[in-house]
C-alpha cells in the first residue's frame, strides 16, 4: 500500500498491462522519469536494483530514469551490477527466467539466461536493515556446466566485490546474504544454439507447417507462435524438424520461432518467420494466365494480415475493392519496373509478391 495520499495499492505495471489488453492491443509499455532517490545510500541502490529487475521481469520496452545517477554513486553501481559488474562489460542475462522468492518485501530475486554463453544470472536483493538471510536457490530446467557459481556483491562500502564462488550441490546452491546488499550469482551453463532456417508455410487456410534445420545437440524443439502483435506463446513440441500447427484462422498472418531443447537446457528463440493462412488462386501462376482481380485482392488481404501481425494499421489501396472487369494498373502492384502503358504484367510480378507475404 502506498504510504502517500494515494493510500492504496498502486499496481502501476499491471494496470498499464490491463489498459493495453482492453483498449490498446499491441502497445508497448515504458516507465519514464522515475527516481527513487538516495543515490549515495545503499537503500537507494537496493531500490534501483529492484526496479531494474522488475522492469526486466515484466518485459517493459523502455525504462528512463530522471536523471542519471552521479558517476560512482551507490545507485550508479547498482546499474553496473546489471551492466558491467566485473569491469569487463559482463552483463546480467537477456532472456528472463521465472523466479519465486517467498517474501519479496524482504528479499527479492530476478534471473535471466545470458544468450552469449548460456550462463544463468541470478540477482538477489536483500532489503532487511539488520539481519542476514540464508538463501537456497533451486535450479529447475537448467543444467549447470560447472561445479560453482561466481558471486559478486555490492554493499554500503560502495565497491562491487568478487567474493568466493558458491558451490553447487546438484542443481541447487546455498549462501547467506548480508542485510542491505545486492548479490549477483553467475551459474555456468552449456550453451545450446537455436535452430536455423526456420520456414513457416500455410498448407491450408487453417494449418501452417513449420520446418527448420536441426541444431547440434538438440533432442527436441519447442515451437512458439505470435499473432496480432501479441507475445510468442508455446504451441507444441517436436522430436524432429517439422511441426504442423492447426486450428488457425483464415487470412491471418502468424509469426513463428523455435527453441532447441536438450535435457534441461533450452536455447534462445530462433529467428522469426511468418506465414499467412491463405491459398492463392491459380497457384502456381503460369505464363499466359490472365491476370484477375482476385489475384490482386488476395495479395492485398495478405499484406494487411502481415501488417496486423506486427501491429501496423491496414494499408489503404487504390481502387478498393477491385471488381471483376476492372483494368489492372501499375499502381495496383508497386514495383518500379512496371511503367503504365509500357510494361506488360508478368506472372513473376505477382509471384514475387506472393512469396513476400507467403
Amino acid at each position: 500500500v502506498d504510504k502517500s495520499w494515494i493510500n492504496n495499492t498502486v499496481r502501476l505495471i499491471p494496470r498499464l498491462k490491463e489498459w493495453v489488453a482492453n483498449d490498446y492491443p499491441g502497445t508497448h509499455i515504458g516507465i519514464t522519469e522515475y527516481n527513487w532517490g538516495a543515490e549515495n545510500h545503499i537503500n537507494g541502490a537496493t531500490a534501483q536494483a529492484d526496479i531494474l529487475g522488475i522492469f526486466g521481469r515484466e518485459a517493459l520496452e523502455l525504462g528512463v530514469r530522471w536523471t542519471a545517477p552521479p558517476t560512482g554513486s551507490l545507485v550508479y553501481n547498482a546499474f553496473k551490477m546489471y551492466r558491467n559488474y566485473d569491469g569487463l562489460q559482463s552483463r546480467f542475462g537477456d532472456l528472463s527466467i521465472n523466479t519465486v522468492a517467498p517474501d519479496p518485501d524482504k528479499l527479492s530475486s530476478f534471473a535471466a539466461l545470458r544468450s552469449s554463453d548460456g550462463a544463468l544470472t541470478v540477482m538477489v536483493i536483500a532489503k532487511t536493515r539488520l539481519d542476514s538471510t540464508p538463501v537456497t536457490i533451486n535450479l529447475t530446467n537448467y543444467l549447470p556446466s560447472g561445479a560453482a557459481a561466481q558471486q559478486w556483491q555490492l554493499d554500503s562500502g560502495n565497491v562491487i566485490k568478487h567474493l568466493g564462488d558458491v558451490a553447487l550441490a546438484g542443481t541447487s546452491l546455498s549462501l547467506t546474504v548480508p542485510a542491505q546488499t545486492i548479490t549477483l550469482l553467475v551459474v555456468p551453463g552449456s550453451f545450446l544454439n537455436p535452430p536455423t532456417g526456420v520456414i513457416a508455410t500455410a498448407s491450408s487456410t487453417s494449418t501452417v507447417n513449420v520446418g527448420w534445420t536441426a541444431a547440434a545437440g538438440a533432442g527436441s524443439y519447442q515451437i512458439f507462435r505470435s499473432s496480432g502483435n501479441g507475445p510468442f506463446n508455446p504451441v507444441g513440441t517436436s522430436g524432429g524438424t517439422t511441426f504442423p500447427d492447426g486450428g488457425l484462422n483464415a487470412d491471418t498472418t502468424y509469426l513463428y520461432k523455435v527453441k532447441s531443447v536438450s535435457g534441461t537446457a533450452v536455447s534462445p528463440l530462433s529467428a522469426v518467420d511468418p506465414a499467412t493462412t491463405m491459398i492463392f488462386a491459380d497457384d502456381p501462376l503460369n505464363a499466359g494466365v490472365v491476370a484477375q482481380t482476385i489475384h490482386i485482392m488476395q495479395l492485398r488481404t495478405a499484406v494487411n494480415a502481415m501488417r496486423a501481425a506486427v501491429g501496423l494499421a491496414a494499408q489503404v489501396f487504390t481502387d478498393s475493392p477491385l471488381t471483376a472487369g476492372t483494368s489492372i494498373k501499375a499502381v495496383h502492384i508497386t514495383q518500379l519496373r512496371i511503367t503504365p502503358g509500357v510494361t506488360k504484367l508478368k506472372k513473376e510480378h505477382l509471384t514475387d509478391l506472393r512469396n513476400g507475404v507467403k
